[in-house]
């Protein structure tokens, strides 16, 4: 029989070997018996932070650094060793962007400013990461932590020029660190894409304390006819959306309809509705007037928030197949204005005395007009109503609104008038949209008075694209010195909403 143990001095270790590896084995087979795994694909839309410039202005250049905007598209590996989490690894490619919002003033009568958005997105970057997710709430929700490494291919920047101010990158003096180490913070949900797709939607967050690009900036000096040179930088830090597809077959199922019994409920008592007819009434602020001006220390134009109406009628079909979605269709009429705030010091009225002059411009009235859905929730003895509509805003007249501001300002004058410092016209044919086109959204509590009468309170927000609805040209002028200007009125909503119905 062959020994298994010897001495110290020809000891080799059978016995202990054995055991190990068994020892080994046992955990890697227990490990496995709860390992699980699963494979997704997404893509992402996020957020970084504002460009940051030495110089931002002069009288003639104003640039705003606005957020960027990138996009990702990267894979994702899961493994649950536990119920109530999971570790993930994760790679893919990530953009990222520089955006700032520039206002030159030419300052003649007929080319008086012009305003655009510089937008960059670019700077294309390896990402890989892990981290641990842990599950709360229930099985659905998910909040994860973890770390990522990002590798950037290429500065694509090259330059962004325009006349008053620009920006450019030199691939040697600009250099940026190739890696970019950061931390992220998510929350995700648990979803389905056309009733068996498995899916993730997930908020997250990276920090980063680095920079992606950094150039040098040149703003003219329209005084002395030269470029001041100043610096620009843009960090790496996110903050944006995913939506997650799983790759793993067996996981594609039916998903069975799961509702409250409230939600059970008020879709049995909405089962005979037909259709609802309702009078809406809004009241919201509308976006400040914009004032395009040269930055002249001894004037200033400007504009206060002011809340404007809308009445309408809206009609509510509810779908067959679900009681609880319906169609929407609505009708308003509301009222365009914007406000005017002229000041002055005595260096520029004519008199040598100070003005402060406010004059609210009542441009006329729009037609709009809303399509949509909407979604009836019980929650706790509550009815919810959340609407969604596209909607399209229509000026109804050929305005022709004066603008003025007296030299005297406290008297009493008519229309034009005939010592003004500050006049001009808000008129249609001077660039404003015949058509402005948005979204708009209606959070509302529904309170039945008494059947079939309810009334509906809530919350009212647009958000229109490009929405001016109101458009001016206007001079400033003393004895000296004549400033040619022009005037901007968008459209938007905030505020509140109330309504009035019946239902059959």
């Amino acid at each position: 029989m062959r020994k298994i143990w010897q001495g110290k001095e020809g000891c080799n270790c059978t016995l202990p070997r054995v055991l190990k590896t068994t020892l080994t084995l046992t955990i890697i087979c227990c490990y496995t018996s709860v390992l699980f795994s699963q494979d997704y694909l997404g893509i992402g839309l996020h957020l970084t932070p504002p460009v940051v410039f030495d110089f931002t202005n002069t009288p003639y250049v104003r640039a705003k650094p606005q957020v960027g905007i990138g996009g990702s598209f990267t894979y994702k590996k899961e493994w649950g060793v536990k119920k109530n989490g999971a570790w993930y690894v994760e790679a893919g490619l990530t953009l990222q962007g520089l955006r700032y919002y520039q206002v030159s003033y030419i300052g003649d009568s007929s080319t008086i400013w012009s305003d655009f958005v510089n937008q960059h997105t670019g700077f294309p970057s390896i990402l890989a990461g892990a981290g641990r997710t842990w599950l709360f709430g229930n099985s659905k929700n998910r909040f994860s932590i973890g770390g990522e490494l990002l590798f950037l291919i290429t500065q694509d920047l090259d330059s962004i020029y325009s006349y008053d101010f620009s920006l450019s990158n030199h691939p040697i003096n600009d250099a940026v660190s190739p890696f970019f180490p950061r931390f992220n913070l998510g929350y995700s949900r648990d979803v389905r894409f056309f009733r068996t797709i498995p899916g993730r939607f997930q908020i997250y967050t990276n920090f980063s304390f680095q920079y992606i690009t950094k150039g040098t900036q040149y703003i003219l000096d329209r005084e002395i006819g030269t470029y001041k040179k100043g610096r620009y930088r843009v960090n790496n830090s996110e903050f944006g959306v995913k939506l997650f597809t799983s790759l793993n077959k067996n996981g594609y199922k039916k998903r069975t309809n799961v509702a409250s019994v409230e939600n059970v409920i008020l879709a049995h008592a909405e089962r005979k509705q037909k259709f609802r007819i309702s009078l809406n009434g809004q009241l919201f602020k509308v976006p400040n007037t914009i004032y395009h001006i040269p930055q002249v220390d001894s004037f200033t134009i400007s504009s206060r928030p002011i809340m404007l109406p809308q009445i309408g009628l809206i009609a509510e079909i509810p779908f067959k197949k679900n009681h609880l979605w319906s169609a929407v269709f609505g009708l308003g009429l509301g009222k365009r204005a914007g406000t005017l705030v002229f000041k002055s010091d005595g260096d520029f009225p004519s008199h040598g005395q100070p003005i402060h002059f406010e004059q609210s411009v009542d441009i006329g009235n729009y037609g709009i007009v809303n399509a949509g859905l909407s979604r009836r929730h019980a929650i706790k003895g509550w009815m919810l109503s959340h609407t969604l509509t596209a909607s399209a805003v229509l000026p109804l007249e050929n305005e022709y609104v004066y603008l003025g501001v007296p030299l005297l300002a406290n008297s009493i004058q008519p229309i034009p008038f005939e010592d003004a410092i500050l006049e001009g016209w808000m008129d249609y044919a001077n660039g404003r949209e015949n058509i402005v086109v948005g979204i708009e959204y209606n959070p509302e509590l529904i309170f039945t008075l008494r059947k079939p009468v309810f009334i509906g309170l809530g919350l009212v927000a647009n958000y229109s694209f490009g929405g001016v609805i109101g458009h001016g040209t206007y001079k400033v002028y003393n004895n000296y010195t004549t400033y040619y200007g022009a005037s901007l009125q968008k459209f938007a909503k905030l505020g509140v909403s109330i309504r009035l119905g019946f239902e059959k």
